[in-house]
């Protein structure tokens, strides 16, 4: 919202939800709290700065590295598991020629 040269185009909505975890998105850029929970309110306390860009709220060189240990741990289990398949595969048919 704002003015457009002396006009005034829209105004933001800002409000408190209760429980965040009840915030679901629709579309692009909405969001919505579904009718069962409660409602937001208008919200009293907040800093609103016009023209700032904000910045996200994550280490994105921390994340990177979680990212490449997590894929790291998942391809290990990943041969453990076929390893495992493996042996299993193998004791089956020494029991069946047995």
């Amino acid at each position: 919202g704002g003015l457009k040269g002396d006009e005034y185009i829209d105004r933001l909505k800002i409000v408190k939800v209760e429980d965040e975890k009840t915030i679901r998105k629709v579309g692009h850029n909405l969001f919505e709290v579904a009718p069962e929970h409660p409602q937001p309110v208008a919200a009293e306390d907040f800093n609103l700065r016009q023209g700032a860009i904000e910045k996200s709220n994550v280490n994105s060189i921390t994340m990177l590295r979680n990212m490449i240990d997590i894929m790291r741990t998942y391809e290990a289990n990943q041969r453990v598991i076929l390893t495992q398949d493996e042996l299993i595969g193998r004791a089956v048919n020494d029991v069946a020629r047995v």
